[in-house]
């Protein structure tokens, strides 16, 4: 994938890129600033990516910027634009760019500063080192850097507890990320003190009815959809039975020139319901039956893409971005739709809970449940006490307390972290081969949405009145969720999601599953079949038990708990991503240094 590298060093150094280089490619583009302490590297593939992705931009006479990503307006593409704006920056001019992107931009002198999008959709990876400091949108090109690979036991055993990190950490001790919308000055001996200039704040406006946020949402998503539809790049999109990615999909002008794939078990209701969509907005569409074996392959490089921060259970996509390439160049992504627009992040209890404290309380329970909790703990060696992780959890949360309702900071909070932090690797994934954009997270979009209160959102009923009125075609066909269509109404989808949960309750009482084309995969099942081999001789191989990032006993406990019964097919995952990670990422590294 398209990528950018910037080093900031003490002293002149002879090559200040010699670690990365190799990870670059042969046509990347360099440039050194004239008191030789900073350099630029750019690089991108030859198809699949956006024009301005992976190159070095003017910057202020003499200077340049390191792009990757897209902005778009009404009258076309604005990366130049956008560019520009990174030369003479402000707080009110970065937030009002519209699009995803990250940038390095280095002054003729060599001030070196590296900027996020407001939702940080291209994760930028900070290191610093004796007299350096790196950023690299390149997990494997930053960590290239490091004299030695540490890992961080409480971000392992955060990782292990709920598959997913918080805020700016990473595996790793000597690496962070850059938080979205934000801006730091790379400069070795220095703290990294990212400077925010947006922030995503949720408060709902009492004013405005159902009527007026249906409306003004719907037409600014056709208005998002079409304007990366007009952009010149040919469109492909991942289309499941769910809501999202139909609804970007029926918004285009021309969906008909947007070829669709589905993937999942075979007779699923997302590959029934996607063809049905399909078929009636007239996409290119072709489905495909998951293969559990297909996958053990790619894990590797699914790891070291999302820089470690996932385990490999969630890795759907990896084996079919390459498809999605030969196709088109850019997803149009329904990234986190559910969460963003529906309500997926809301609980009629969580809406008016009293404090951030009661919401942490409940949210934890919520990501981690038993007996998952129970047999994660201890596995990180030298990991911190038990109650740790949870914590970390509670205080992450409050700290993002800006004063407003308690649910609002929690939407938030977890729209930065959890959609931008575990969602979004997917979309690292599938920038494997294509790249992506989100009409969910448009500026005027999102301007609009945190507007709305959350109540409208709660159990989707926004998001079905915007296809009802914008999209029909995506409410005439089913959800999965429901196997009801939305246009059935608000009321029919709450009794089909009643009975749904009724119904699996009462299943599971008596080991039975009544809904089995509702799952895409089953990556539990997939653990004890055809996942068992590779996964077994992985963990319990003499160089992982001689690494010692996790205790052999407790994997053992986890190892035998699953095969017993139990799902703990999350905590699983990790353990494999991050044994892979070491060895991709820890174990290379010592052997180009010699080490």
């Amino acid at each position: 994938m398209s990528g950018w590298l910037a080093v900031r060093t003490a002293r002149v150094e002879a090559d200040p890129l010699a670690p990365a280089r190799s990870r670059a490619g042969p046509d990347a583009a360099e440039w050194k600033s004239d008191d030789g302490l900073s350099a630029l590297l750019a690089w991108r593939r030859t198809s699949g990516e956006h024009r301005y992705s992976g190159r070095l931009l003017p910057g202020l006479p003499g200077g340049r910027v390191a792009w990757v990503g897209l902005c778009l307006e009404d009258g076309g593409e604005s990366t130049s634009e956008a560019a520009r704006t990174l030369l003479s920056p402000t707080d009110a001019r970065l937030a009002g760019l519209n699009g995803e992107f990250a940038a390095a931009v280095c002054s003729p002198s060599g001030e070196l500063v590296a900027t996020t999008d407001r939702h940080g959709h291209y994760p930028v990876y900070l290191v610093r080192g004796p007299g350096f400091v790196a950023a690299s949108t390149d997990a494997s090109v930053a960590f290239a850097f490091l004299d030695r690979v540490r890992f961080d036991p409480e971000a392992v055993d955060f990782l292990l507890r709920c598959g997913e990190l918080l805020e700016d950490r990473t595996p790793l001790k000597d690496v962070v990320l850059l938080p979205p919308a934000s801006s730091v000055r790379l400069a070795p001996g220095a703290p990294f003190r990212p400077s925010r200039y947006w922030r995503l704040r949720h408060a709902g406006d009492a004013a405005l009815d159902l009527e007026d946020a249906t409306n003004g949402l719907g037409e600014r998503l056709r208005s998002a959809s079409r304007r990366i539809e007009r952009a010149g790049v040919r469109l492909v999109a991942p289309l499941s039975g769910g809501l999202d990615s139909r609804l970007i999909v029926g918004l285009c002008e021309n969906p008909e020139r947007v070829p669709t794939f589905t993937w999942g078990a075979d007779g699923c209701r997302d590959l029934r319901y996607a063809e049905m969509f399909a078929a009636r907005v007239g996409s290119p569409h072709r489905s495909i039956e998951l293969r559990p074996e297909d996958y053990p392959e790619v894990w590797a490089r699914g790891v070291v893409a999302a820089g470690g921060c996932v385990g490999i259970r969630d890795m759907y996509i990896l084996p079919f971005a390459p498809l999605l390439a030969r196709a088109g160049d850019v997803a149009l992504n329904g990234l986190a739709g559910d969460a963003f627009l529906g309500g997926n992040f809301l609980k009629r209890a969580w809406l008016n809970a009293p404090t951030l404290d009661a919401l942490a309380d409940a949210t934890w329970a919520w990501r981690t449940p038993e007996p998952e909790i129970a047999l994660t703990a201890g596995l990180a060696e030298g990991g911190p006490p038990p109650g740790a992780a949870r914590e970390t959890w509670a205080r992450s949360l409050r700290a993002r307390d800006a004063g407003g309702r308690p649910i609002e900071t929690l939407v938030d909070w977890l729209l930065e972290n959890r959609v931008f932090r575990f969602t979004n690797a997917g979309t690292q994934l599938l920038r494997t081969a294509v790249e992506s954009y989100s009409p969910f997270f448009d500026r005027d979009v999102v301007d609009l949405l945190v507007k709305v209160p959350l109540e409208a959102r709660l159990k989707h009923r926004l998001y079905f009145a915007i296809l009802r009125r914008f999209c029909p075609a995506a409410a005439a066909v089913p959800w999965q969720r429901t196997a009801l269509a939305p246009r059935w109404g608000f009321a029919a989808s709450l009794a089909s999601l009643a009975f749904h949960r009724g119904a699996r309750a009462l299943g599971r009482r008596f080991g039975l599953n009544p809904f089995p084309a509702q799952a895409v995969a089953s990556p539990a099942d997939w653990f004890r079949g055809p996942w068992a081999a590779p996964a077994r001789a992985l963990l319990f191989d003499a160089r992982t038990l001689e690494r010692g990032l996790l205790r052999p006993d407790g994997l053992l406990r986890l190892w035998d708990a699953h095969q017993s019964g139990a799902d703990v097919s999350r905590a699983l995952g990790v353990a494999i991503g991050l044994e892979l990670f070491a060895r991709e990422v820890a174990d290379k590294i010592l052997a180009e240094k010699g080490s």
